[in-house]
């Protein structure tokens, strides 16, 4: 359920700023997140839930927010697969053999299955 309610937060956040890439609407709802998790009362100290990981979005924050926008994935590795000449991204050089027309759950088997 939670990639229906990104996807659609980020479809408002590209509505609002559709001159923002896909990194910045990223970054401004990840900047946004509120962490989720326990205080202890005595020492006062936050313990956020693990596996949550930026948080729960706050589209509000997210649109409201003032000043530059960052970029979420500056700094990351590129996956070789999508890395073409000189380093420039390249969508074209990725290749699956797998087909939804061939494919059955009824068929399906975790334990065969291999992600190569």
């Amino acid at each position: 359920m939670s990639a229906a309610v990104v996807s659609g937060a980020a479809a408002v956040m590209v509505q609002a700023h559709p001159e923002w890439t896909n990194d910045q609407v990223k970054w401004a709802l990840m900047g946004s997140a509120q962490q989720l998790g326990t205080s202890d009362p005595t020492t006062g100290a936050f313990t956020p839930y693990p596996g949550q990981g930026a948080g729960e979005i706050d589209v509000h924050a997210a649109l409201t927010r003032s000043g530059s926008t960052g970029f979420a994935n500056q700094g990351l590795t590129i996956s070789p697969l999508l890395a073409g000449p000189n380093g420039a991204t390249t969508y074209t050089t990725s290749s699956t053999t797998s087909s939804w027309k061939t494919s059955s759950w009824k068929t399906s088997l975790w334990k065969t299955s291999s992600w190569k």
